[in-house]
């Protein structure tokens, strides 16, 4: 389980003041974020960090640590020189059982279809834990391997349609995720309504927010200041991108 961030600019722009600056930053997070066995406790997401952005040139960029080098100077270096207009960033809080080194870590990279794609995960996919022993890193990266295998393009409706069938086929409490190509943020909210009993401690702990702004669209976790920010429906899916001079979005409909 874990604390994402993302965000999308018009313009090419830092994410520092996300990551460590403002009142509730991504590193705020990963000492006091809601813990998902309680979400009125709060509590540590430091199993490993990450992230991931497109550089001035197209390119994908990204960094990952584990547990023992986690949020170190090599990390604010390379996120403290960063320039996009799309990143995507991740605090680790590991399922039991599984790895705690860099290669566990988020955001994991793929490459389909001759392009590069970064993905940050929260939950726990029940169904891909002895998969993700066996390869000695998490089930977040099956559960990648698991949407990639099925698309038959990176665009919102063929990503969409695999996503909705893994929703449906495998035993989760979240799926909830961001998946970053060169020019477009894909995220989606999806905790598991049919886990009995436990729709109130998932409805509050797997959330994404967005915070709607002039330049840019920020979504994390949790709130990240008083601002205002609105919640993500469960099952739905948001495709973000930066146009030559405002921001795209499509909402779509993850249900049956």
């Amino acid at each position: 389980m874990c604390r994402m961030l993302a965000k999308v600019s018009v313009l090419p722009t830092g994410i520092m003041e996300e990551l460590e600056q403002c009142p509730n930053s991504l590193l705020w997070l990963s000492e006091n974020g809601r813990t998902s066995k309680d979400p009125d406790v709060r509590g540590q997401h430091n199993d490993g960090c990450g992230m991931a952005y497109i550089d001035k040139n197209g390119s994908l960029r990204s960094t990952r640590h584990g547990k023992t080098d986690f949020w170190n100077n090599e990390y604010r270096e390379f996120a403290t020189a960063a320039q996009s207009k799309i990143y995507i960033a991740h605090n680790r809080f590991a399922s039991e059982g599984l790895e705690l080194s860099t290669k566990a870590a988020h955001p994991f990279i793929y490459e389909k279809f001759s392009k590069k794609l970064a993905f940050c995960h929260n939950g726990s996919v029940y169904s891909l834990m002895e998969a993700a022993r066996a390869k000695n890193t998490s089930d977040s990266e099956i559960l990648l391997e698991n949407i990639l295998e099925k698309v038959n393009e990176i665009n919102v409706s063929s990503l969409a349609g695999s996503i909705s069938e893994i929703a449906v086929t495998a035993d989760y409490n979240s799926l909830t995720g961001f998946l970053l190509s060169s020019d477009e943020l894909y995220l989606w909210r999806i905790f598991n309504e049919k886990r009995i009993g436990e729709f109130d401690k998932l409805s509050r702990y797997f959330t994404l927010y967005l915070s709607i702004r002039q330049n840019d669209v920020i979504i994390a976790s949790e709130p990240l200041d008083n601002g205002s920010w609105q919640l993500l429906p469960n099952y739905k899916m948001l495709s973000i991108k930066p146009a030559e001079q405002n921001i795209e979005m499509r909402l779509v409909d993850l249900t049956h």
